[in-house]
């Protein structure tokens, strides 16, 4: 039997806000927390496209449907992940991440 390591993921996304000097400025906020199976990415095609960077990229699937978007920031044991790539299933959503 196989065992799945699912983990409970917190989702950030950028939101700007007006600043109290002048223009605006980026902040982190929690969006959503989901829960995924984190697996590294191997698959050739993504070896192809990504070479050395691939070393320190997640892929991330989730039942959670919609609430991954490209640019949200995933925080997964300690270290931020920034969502490169998102595709949409019928069943879940997977996420390609790579470290920040």
């Amino acid at each position: 039997m196989m065992t799945v390591d699912t983990r409970t993921l917190a989702v950030y996304r950028k939101v700007s806000k007006k600043s109290d000097y002048v223009g605006t400025v980026s902040e982190l906020k929690q969006v959503a927390t989901i829960s995924a199976v984190v697996k590294p990415v191997t698959d050739s095609v993504s070896v192809e496209m990504y070479g050395e960077r691939i070393h320190g990229m997640l892929t991330i699937a989730t039942t959670d449907k919609d609430t991954l978007k490209v640019g949200d920031i995933v925080r997964c044991d300690g270290a931020d992940y920034k969502i490169l790539s998102v595709a949409h299933y019928t069943m879940h959503d997977s996420a390609t991440a790579e470290r920040t």
